[in-house]
């Protein structure tokens, strides 16, 4: 039981979805029930462990059920069936809530029923003022033209979209969708970086440049994008840079 957390964080990657809840059903249905005086404590002790796991499950991560609509619909024909016994009635409504709990809004992303990241902060708070520098042409920037301060809102802002989809297993074995395309991008503009810096071959303006990628750091430290931040870290550790 005290792995029970664990394991429903990994079992993904060694079955599926449907196979666990087949399997716990099918371990529940092992034992008799009858009613409260007619079974054995045994029995009882076991198939509580059944509904001890599935709340664990929709408390770790309910998005099973909401994508897979024919999972959630096997839970709720085996919670009906269930009712027939008086003594688990209890355990019956605590998965239904669960199941009812609307889900969190970072999640709803990842399914695709919130449009886009903007809508998170829909009327929550305002927007704040673009940073400029020497430049106010969104097409013609550069590490020298563009404050560093807005570099690091952007990074910001199109890393936590990609963060905002991201489960917790993917985030376990480092592969699926969002954790790919956070990787492209923190590599783009890693290169992008490494670019300005090298192929600059006036020395102060090379030097003004590393001293912008340093205010990138401190603006990504102050908003707490600590992988933002190691991305561009590993920038200044770079052989490009080195040489």
């Amino acid at each position: 039981p005290q792995f029970t957390c664990e394991f429903l964080t990994v079992f993904r990657l060694f079955t599926t979805s449907g196979n666990l809840l087949g399997l716990l059903l099918e371990n529940f249905h092992r034992y008799k029930t009858e009613g409260a005086k007619n079974t054995d404590p045994a029995d009882k002790a076991q198939k509580l462990k059944v509904f001890n796991i599935l709340k664990a499950w929709l408390l770790i991560d309910k998005t099973d059920f909401v994508r897979d609509g024919l999972l959630a619909s096997n839970l709720w024909i085996f919670l009906d069936n269930c009712k027939k016994a008086a003594w688990l009635e209890k355990w019956v409504r605590m998965i239904e809530k669960l199941l009812e709990q609307p889900i969190d809004t970072a999640k709803f992303l990842s399914l695709g029923t919130i449009d886009s990241i903007s809508d998170l902060f829909v009327d929550e708070y305002p927007a704040p003022e673009v940073v400029w520098y020497l430049t106010k042409d969104t097409l013609k920037y550069s590490l020298l033209t563009l404050h560093p301060v807005e570099l690091a809102r952007q990074i910001t802002l199109i890393e936590h979209s990609c963060f905002a989809t991201m489960r917790l297993f993917d985030i376990i074995i480092n592969k699926g969708e969002a954790v790919t395309k956070l990787r492209e991008f923190q590599d783009r503009y890693s290169l992008w970086l490494r670019r300005s810096v090298v192929e600059t071959k006036n020395l102060e303006e090379r030097t003004a440049m590393l001293r912008n990628v340093f205010h990138m750091l401190k603006s990504l430290y102050d908003v707490k994008n600590f992988s933002g931040l190691m991305a561009v870290y590993n920038v200044l550790q770079s052989a490009e840079l080195y040489r």
